[in-house]
């Protein structure tokens, strides 16, 4: 794990990420460019540079056609330059462990596991690290 610390914020070094989804039934006959824009919520220029930077892959295969349809059930994987917000640079103190709970005082800029924009920014992945 990559932290970086800059006045009292820990920060994570942007890295590639990943999202790998199930297509929908409802996005079947859908060409690849409209679910990214209406799912994922790609503007325009970043879906095209997604598709033609081959960042966008379904069943395996980089798929290169903004008009490539979609078939419901095909697996579709997402590659993204992920930056996530900072928390402050506080310790997460461990209070009690046992079988069953581990007990912690975080900074309440803190996430206890990956929700939303977090992913490494979290009380577990810092715990790991």
């Amino acid at each position: 794990m990559c932290y970086q610390y800059l006045n009292g914020y820990r920060l994570v070094v942007p890295f590639i990420d990943k999202v790998t989804v199930n297509a929908r039934e409802t996005w079947n006959g859908q060409e690849i460019f409209e679910v990214l824009s209406e799912y994922f919520h790609y503007n325009k220029s970043d879906a095209i540079d997604a598709i033609f930077g081959n960042r966008v892959l379904v069943n395996g295969g980089v798929v290169n056609c903004p008009t490539n349809q979609i078939k419901s059930g095909e697996k579709i994987k997402l590659y993204f330059h992920r930056h996530e917000p900072e928390v402050l640079n506080y310790p997460v103190d461990i209070i009690h462990v046992n079988e069953h709970i581990v007990v912690v005082n975080k900074p309440c800029s803190i996430p206890v596991h990956p929700v939303g924009r977090f992913k490494k920014n979290t009380v577990i992945e810092i715990l790991r690290a």
